[in-house]
């Protein structure tokens, strides 16, 4: 980066004579204030007003360049503060949320660590308060060389001499016949060059993708990386026909960073090797912003490298309507229920392309929110026995019990999303689990009495679990007469689902005939049989909507106490 005299003097200048820089000060403050009375915008960071936010930085910056002060705050003052006047600690350099090296942004440093750390050391402001338009400017003429792309080995090259168009879609209104065709997992290196000083270089390649399902579509991936910077962008337009016009295209791929830059798609395909058929594609290189191609400025003695990788697969059938939980992620595009599916995808492609991820998920439950489970409040848990139950948090909302004391690994007593069952065939010594695959963080807690009042068991994290161990187990004794209520629930910000194991050392309780619920079985129940005979009534035993031989068997087995 070449910096201007007056910048390269006024650097020397603060560097250099820092005791000159007090003596200005002192000549100021004498002088009466020369900032503007309500200054604003930061100090090291360049504004169309003049001075800036902090009095002891404009006054001391203005003393050496009243400009700064009449006219504007610009880039020159911008500069000199940042390197007098005390700024805040700077950021670290690559971060991959700090922002490109090569466009603005209002927040400190930039994602490539070492040309982060050339920049700042000529602008620590860079670092410091923003990534501004001068940052970029010191980027794209020290970094040049981070955005250089590499051919990879067995590369097709593209073979097209400077000042000529050899490559051209569609030169004169004709159908280029002679392109060079990309293959399935080949890749193309080429260069951007200078044809005339009015005519943009436009590379342009064929692709022609098959069908082997004949289904009529398939995936097509393309993986482009070039040389960038914020004045020398390009892009690739993906066009049905050599003639299509370039505004036409139906896809485009814009460069906007250094690095690979991927786009993928289910297209209209083809027989392999079809020209012209709906299988056949051009994809065009440009210099620029489509679909605003820009002319190579340096003649032949430079060019603008790329790398060009193709590949594609049959991949491609609907993907809504089957697969996983639309408000869970996984690794297959699509979700089960066609219609979110559907909504989610128009807003965001990828959840169908590649893979319902968390963002597809999170974006199910605002689209088209779940259902309420049946068993989302304790008064209407489910009646579950010994065996396997599948549940689901999705749509569940937390009951406000909070987490018997200790039982939570990291602390608290807050649970997320939670449903409830109810337990009462069985006796010995019960387990319970959400041992399974996933990662669902559940927890387990046992009442034995009414909702949310006594724990007789609870469980966070079950290290005995291979699967995952953030599901939940637990152990406590029953007994036949005994109703117990379960409580599934998420940590806060979890949501999934899973199932519920239920073992016990003994087997399920018998039913006790006890048709009045005083835990006797005698006379009255035996009352309650005849009385009911050959219809329905409390007599019906066995609940199969008829009074009859078998449900006085049954009274009759069952005579005296009910079981414990």
């Amino acid at each position: 980066m070449k910096f201007s005299p007056r910048v390269i003097s006024a650097r020397c200048f603060v560097l250099l004579l820092p005791a000159l820089w007090a003596a200005l000060w002192a000549a100021s403050s004498a002088s009466g204030q020369l900032c503007p009375p309500g200054a604003s915008g930061p100090c090291t960071s360049a504004h169309s007003t003049p001075g800036c936010a902090n009095l002891e930085c404009c006054e001391l910056i203005c003393a050496s360049d009243p400009a700064c002060c009449t006219a504007s705050w610009d880039a020159y003052c911008a500069f000199v503060a940042s390197l007098s006047c005390d700024a805040p600690p700077p950021v670290p350099c690559g971060s991959p949320t700090s922002g490109s090296c090569n466009e603005p942004h209002a927040t400190p440093s930039c994602s490539d660590a070492a040309c982060c750390t050339t920049v700042c050391a000529f602008v620590p402001s860079c670092c410091t308060v923003a990534w501004d338009t001068l940052c970029v400017t010191i980027a794209d003429g020290n970094c040049a060389t981070q955005c250089t792309p590499t051919c990879p080995t067995g590369s097709l090259a593209e073979g097209e001499v400077c000042g000529t168009q050899s490559n051209g879609a569609c030169p004169a209104g004709v159908p280029n016949t002679n392109l060079v065709t990309i293959g399935n997992g080949q890749s193309l290196c080429g260069r951007l060059q200078q044809i005339n000083d009015l005519s943009p270089d436009l590379d342009a390649y064929r692709i022609n993708v098959s069908d082997p399902n004949g289904d009529g579509l398939a995936r097509l991936t393309l993986q482009y990386t070039a040389e960038y910077a914020s004045d020398s962008k390009s892009f690739i337009a993906l066009l049905p026909t050599a003639c299509t016009p370039l505004a036409s295209a139906s896809h485009v791929l814009q460069m906007t960073s250094c690095g690979v830059q991927t786009f993928s798609a289910c297209i209209p395909a083809g027989s392999a090797g079809s020209a012209g058929s709906a299988g056949s594609w051009i994809a065009v290189v440009g210099r620029g912003t489509f679909p605003n191609p820009q002319v190579y400025p340096l003649g032949c003695g430079g060019f603008h490298s790329y790398s060009l990788g193709v590949s594609w697969n049959d991949q491609c059938s609907n993907p809504c309507g089957t697969g996983g939980s639309c408000y869970e992620p996984h690794a297959a595009p699509g979700c089960d229920n066609a219609v979110c599916c559907a909504d989610v995808c128009a807003v965001d492609p990828v959840c169908c392309e590649k893979s319902w991820d968390q963002l597809c998920a999170d974006r199910a439950l605002t689209t088209c929110p779940p259902p309420t489970p049946a068993n989302d409040l304790c008064q209407n848990a489910s009646v579950v026995h010994l065996g396997n139950t599948t549940f689901t948090l999705v749509g569940a909302n937390a009951t406000a019990y909070p987490a018997p004391s200790g039982c939570l690994v990291g602390g608290g007593t807050t649970l997320g999303r939670d449903v409830w069952f109810r337990l009462s065939d069985v006796s010995g010594n019960v387990a319970m689990s959400t041992c399974g695959p996933g990662a669902l963080d559940s927890v387990i807690v046992v009442y034995d009495a009414l909702c949310g009042t006594t724990s007789i068991a609870c469980n966070d994290d079950a290290s005995t679990c291979a699967a995952n161990q953030l599901s939940s187990h637990v152990e406590f004794a029953a007994t036949c007469s005994s109703e117990y209520f379960i409580r599934v629930a998420a940590m806060p910000g979890q949501i999934g689902s899973g199932t519920l194991k239920i073992t016990s050392t003994l087997p399920a309780c018998a039913p006790c005939p006890d048709v009045n619920g005083d835990n006797q079985v005698d006379g009255v129940d035996l009352s309650a049989v005849l009385a009911g005979w050959g219809a329905g009534g409390s007599g019906d035993v066995d609940g199969d909507g008829a009074v009859n031989g078998v449900d006085l068997t049954a009274i009759l087995a069952g005579w005296g106490a009910c079981p414990n």
